[in-house]
């Protein structure tokens, strides 16, 4: 799996919310918060140096999905994550 610790951080919640005792407790988030906190993830693992998450962040603003396009920006990241040793980074 290519970005096991992205996944299981973004989904953790989600097994929580549907599991019996989580759902009794859970208090929903509106959607753009909720993508907003997934993105704010993505975004702190990829300043911290991972290179699947600069990779990630890259192809979201390059692409323009859930943040603001930003071509610069997300070609920037992408340099990092190939620098960095990601594969699919240095095919881009």
């Amino acid at each position: 799996m290519r970005y096991p610790h992205l996944l299981l951080g973004l989904f953790s919640g989600l097994a929580l919310t549907l599991s019996a005792n989580g759902w009794a407790f859970s208090i929903p988030q509106p959607q753009q918060e909720l993508i907003a906190s997934k993105v704010a993830y993505v975004q702190l693992n990829a300043e911290e140096g991972s290179a699947d998450a600069q990779y990630l962040l890259g192809l979201m603003y390059v692409s323009g999905r859930f943040v603001k396009t930003d071509k610069a920006l997300g070609i920037s990241w992408l340099k990092q994550a190939a620098d960095g040793g990601d594969i699919n980074a240095q095919k881009t």
